[in-house]
């Protein structure tokens, strides 16, 4: 009996050219500077790095295949490497185990296109961001992250509102916002939340709005570049401890839970909604200026920023009043003041007037 030897295909290495559009085969080649032999096709399982000091574009739709090979059908982008999809990149995984998409420390993606990400770039049997790698979109689209993909640095930019609707996002490095872009978690259930995944910091001037209610909808212990709103209307949510540079939390109740502290450093906007302050909670005002109070049921009340701060009402502080700079005032401005705990000033002032009382 004669047999028919059995083909395997050797899988390739391909690098993309200065520029391009990456769904051209033309755009790469077997060489290191994106020259030699370019790839048959896409369809084949081979790998694709997008090479450092090269900016690629789309000009129409790139399926990668991993032809049913273990481990195949790679998209890479390499340290100084960018790619800009306008245009959906996706992958398909005959063997099950194959497709990557990974994008090494100092490399850049773009997503300037509104189709989820999920269903696109995220496609990948495997997605990896290493440290240092930035995935960014900059057009307004709803996408759900259901991969669990942990992001190095997370950007939203330009004029697009990201909504993320029933995943968690899971940022480990810089989340920026850029100053006319907006981050929104939509889902008013438990599932749609923005996770630190590993030691998360934020920039940018933009705006982050959730309407979460799970009790971990924002991460905790962050300090916030850019607005952020608690937008839930008929729902409880929780605000998160943290430092919030303007904090937006008009809608339904609030709470803080004990010992939790809020810093506010710049405005708050607390709504008409009913605050629930755990006991050992903590508001902090460090904006410098002036500032008027929220009427809220306070545990312990701190002013650490400089300038005249002013009772928006009467007012009951269970805990603790520290005013903890030499140049911040409280001004009483003809409201009663309730002190059912300590009072620490630091040379700082509370300021009466005749119809001004303090119990």
């Amino acid at each position: 009996m004669a047999f028919t030897p059995l083909l395997v295909k050797a899988q390739n290495t391909y690098y993309s050219k200065a520029t391009g559009n990456a769904n051209l085969v033309t755009t790469w080649g077997i060489n290191t500077d994106g020259t030699g032999a370019a790839p048959p096709d896409f369809i084949t399982g081979d790998v694709f790095i997008v090479r450092s000091g090269s900016s690629l574009t789309t000009s129409g739709t790139w399926d990668i295949d991993d032809a049913g090979i273990n481990n195949a059908g790679i998209l890479r982008i390499a340290t100084g490497g960018t790619l800009t999809a306008s245009h959906a990149i996706t992958f398909t995984s005959s063997s099950g185990t194959g497709t990557l998409f990974e994008i090494e420390t100092g490399g850049l993606y773009v997503h300037a296109l509104s189709s989820n990400m999920s269903l696109t770039i995220l496609s990948a049997s495997i997605t990896s961001f290493l440290p240092g790698s930035t995935f960014e979109i900059n057009t307004t689209g709803t996408h759900n992250n259901s991969a669990g993909a942990v992001f190095a640095n997370f950007t939203v930019s330009g004029t697009a509102t990201v909504t993320i609707n029933t995943t968690i996002l899971y940022v480990s490095e810089i989340l920026t916002i850029g100053s006319t872009a907006t981050l929104r978690f939509s889902n008013t259930g438990i599932t749609s939340s923005l996770s630190d995944g590993g030691s998360m910091t934020t920039a940018g001037t933009g705006l982050l709005k959730t309407s979460s209610t799970s009790t971990t909808n924002l991460p905790a212990g962050i300090t916030w570049s850019f607005q952020v709103n608690y937008d839930r209307v008929t729902a409880n949510q929780r605000i998160q401890t943290g430092t919030y540079n303007n904090l937006n939390a008009t809608g339904g109740a609030r709470e803080i839970i004990s010992g939790a502290t809020v810093n506010i450093a710049g405005t708050f906007t607390p709504g008409a909604g009913t605050y629930t302050l755990g006991t050992n909670s903590t508001i902090e005002y460090s904006a410098n200026g002036s500032l008027t109070i929220p009427t809220l049921p306070y545990q312990n009340l701190t002013i650490s920023g400089t300038g005249t701060k002013t009772l928006g009402g009467n007012l009951t502080i269970t805990g603790t009043l520290n005013i903890s700079n030499t140049s911040g005032f409280l001004s009483i401005n003809g409201n009663t003041l309730t002190l059912n705990g300590d009072a620490t000033l630091n040379n700082g002032k509370l300021i009466g007037s005749p119809t001004s009382n303090l119990t």
